[in-house]
């Protein structure tokens, strides 16, 4: 597998990159370590093996969060490409920003994230999606500070509310199963029952499941999905109607509404944000 790290702005604070990777074919596993402590914002859909934390889902409808040196595996899912945004935070930065929600960081040292990741909000999802576009913008490393913030918070406020699994539901094995087919048939209407049925649970259950894991249901993770799928592949050749398209979106309006309803913009006004050329230090 070859892979490249193109870094897109880098300050005393944070280090804003793209990470990409393609394979000879699908499934293809991938072993590394990670060099610093890393948000990651994934672009492709990604089975992620944390040393000690089992298997789980990595998607764009999730930040992932990696301590410096944790070992792990990558699977890809839907494609032989994986692409994912991260953030480099430095030890004494990336404490400074949990310490509000969990003041034991200090005690865990150079293992300052608890756990493997988080919600991701629409709003810092375009944030991040339009900076690493446009990383020389002069508020990128305000926009960046934020990002980690709202993100880190996010993650403490999940596991507060989290529910427990119940009759001894293993919820990362079922949830990670479904989320996997609903990647790979993202433009079909798939429905609760058949994914259930596949992963060997009731539609109850796994709706439950993954209400106490993801905070949503099996539907809005997919909604989810093709939306943020459709707000990283904006700015390519394809245009609005054919990617609505083949997201699965008979109705070009009722993507344009769904888009408008989580990113505050059409997909039009997206794309040309998106492609809009900034001088360098503008």
């Amino acid at each position: 597998m070859r892979s490249h790290t193109t870094v897109l702005r880098r300050s005393d604070r944070f280090e804003l990159g793209l990470f990409q990777a393609v394979g000879q074919e699908r499934g293809e596993l991938r072993c590394a370590h990670a060099r610093s402590h890393l948000i990651v914002i994934p672009r492709s859909v990604v089975a992620i093996n944390q040393a000690g934390r089992g298997e789980k889902i990595a998607s764009p409808v999730r930040a992932v969060f990696y301590n410096q040196g944790c070992p792990y595996s990558a699977r890809s899912v839907c494609s032989l490409r994986e692409t994912a945004v991260f953030i480099r935070v430095p030890t004494a930065v990336l404490a400074d920003a949990i310490r509000p929600h969990d003041p034991r960081v200090d005690a865990r040292g150079e293992q300052p994230l608890a756990f493997s990741d988080g919600p991701l909000s629409d709003a810092v999802f375009w944030q991040l999606t339009e900076l690493s576009r446009h990383p020389t913008l002069p508020d990128a490393d305000a926009v960046l500070a934020s990002a980690v913030e709202t993100i880190l918070a996010n993650a403490y406020q999940e596991r507060l509310r989290r529910a427990p699994g119940r009759h001894g539901i293993n919820d990362d094995v079922y949830v990670a199963r479904a989320q996997e087919l609903i990647s790979l048939g993202l433009s079909a209407e798939v429905t609760l029952r058949e994914i259930a049925e596949r992963v060997g649970v009731s539609p109850s259950q796994l709706c439950e499941a993954f209400k106490r894991r993801l905070g949503m249901t099996p539907r809005a993770f997919r909604e989810c999905l093709r939306m943020r799928v459709a707000a990283t592949e904006l700015s390519g050749r394809l245009g609005v109607a054919p990617l609505a398209s083949r997201l699965g979106y008979t109705e070009p309006a009722v993507f344009a509404s769904e888009f408008r309803r989580r990113f505050g913009l059409s997909p039009e006004h997206a794309r040309a944000r998106l492609r809009l050329h900034h001088p360098a230090g503008c």
